[in-house]
């Protein structure tokens, strides 16, 4: 039971379809996570003036301590929510100290993120996702979760705002299961006046409560797919 499927979507190839994708992910403010030779960049796409490019924003927390990004890339993102896109690209210039142009990439990969769905949990007082001590942080309301990942209502002030940011903590679901869980930001959306909707996946999970986790999910009733 997995989440992230290896089957291929349908890959995106005309240049005129990845400009309209790309255009609407800066539109979007999808959360943007850019590898650099082994460097990890946070932040988000912007629109650029040169044809054929697009811009990155560089958000990294630190970033003014380090060089200058160059050369090739990969770039990752979910768009929606629902499928995980990657592409190779490369650099070719900047217009600010945290603003990057980077090539129109020659194909996006698309890659469906889910091969089964997650399951509802919204409005279960059972079910939180509780920050450790050092956070700081009142528990987040888990909205959906499967055996890899889950969906938080996260109150603002916590500031979980960026893409590649992992935090740690415990996974309670039903009343009856708690599960220590580092979990990565990989899309960030608003949900209402005081909470951000949070999609994260975990990074650091044991292999024995990932099963117990597993076990509990199918045995939940099917109208609780999301």
């Amino acid at each position: 039971m997995s989440e992230d499927s290896s089957a291929a979507a349908l890959d995106l190839a005309s240049p005129n379809v990845i400009d309209a994708h790309l255009m609407y992910a800066a539109l979007d403010g999808v959360a943007v996570v850019l590898d650099c030779a082994g460097f990890r960049a946070q932040g988000r796409f912007d629109l650029a003036d040169g044809f054929g490019e697009i811009a990155f924003i560089d958000q990294t927390n630190g970033r003014s301590g380090r060089p200058r990004m160059q050369g090739d890339v990969a770039v990752e993102y979910f768009m929606d929510g629902t499928s995980l896109h990657r592409f190779r690209t490369r650099l070719v210039g900047t217009t600010a100290s945290d603003r990057y142009r980077l090539a129109r990439p020659r194909r996006i990969h698309k890659t469906e993120r889910r091969a089964v769905p997650r399951f509802r949990l919204s409005g279960n007082i059972d079910s939180s996702f509780d920050f450790g001590p050092e956070r700081g942080a009142p528990p987040a309301e888990l909205a959906d979760v499967s055996n890899q990942g889950a969906r938080l209502l996260v109150s603002r002030t916590v500031g979980l705002e960026r893409g590649g940011e992992t935090v740690a903590g415990w996974l309670r679901i039903g009343g009856d299961i708690s599960i220590p869980v580092v979990v990565e930001v990989r899309h960030v959306a608003p949900y209402d006046a005081g909470r951000q909707s949070v999609g994260v996946r975990f990074v650091e999970i044991r292999p024995v409560d990932q099963l117990r986790l597993t076990r509990h999910l199918v045995g939940l009733a099917p109208t609780t797919a999301a």
